[in-house]
């Protein structure tokens, strides 16, 4: 391995540097917009799964790709419900549920207030 030569730098051709002072409170500061200057994306950790409601249209793909039957585990205090993979349901100490679960997209139903004519 070679050894790095030093050299002194004159001040007068040396490249013009400003720095910043780092006790200056502009200095310190940070930009307040953290979502674009992070660069990081909101994990989706939870799929909120529920029944519609009365009101709700549902419309289900009708594909069978679209359905699944999962084994349900059902947490009746906390009122939420688990998907349990294959090499956990024999670790259980009782047996999950069976339920058939469809991707499916929901709206509104635009007939409140309205009479519906034949």
């Amino acid at each position: 391995m070679s050894k790095a030569t030093l050299q002194a730098v004159d001040p007068a051709t040396a490249p013009n540097t400003t720095q910043l002072d780092p006790f200056a409170p502009e200095n310190l500061r940070l930009s307040q917009s953290f979502n674009e200057t992070a660069g990081v994306k909101k994990l989706l950790t939870t799929v909120p799964v529920r029944k519609p409601g009365p009101q709700d249209f549902v419309r289900v793909h009708p594909k069978p790709e679209y359905r699944e039957n999962f084994p349900i585990i059902e947490l009746k205090d906390e009122r939420e419900e688990y998907i349990v993979t294959a090499a956990v349901v024999s670790e259980l100490p009782s047996t999950p549920r069976l339920t058939s679960r469809a991707s499916c997209s929901s709206g509104r139903c635009g007939l409140r207030g309205r009479t519906a004519r034949t």
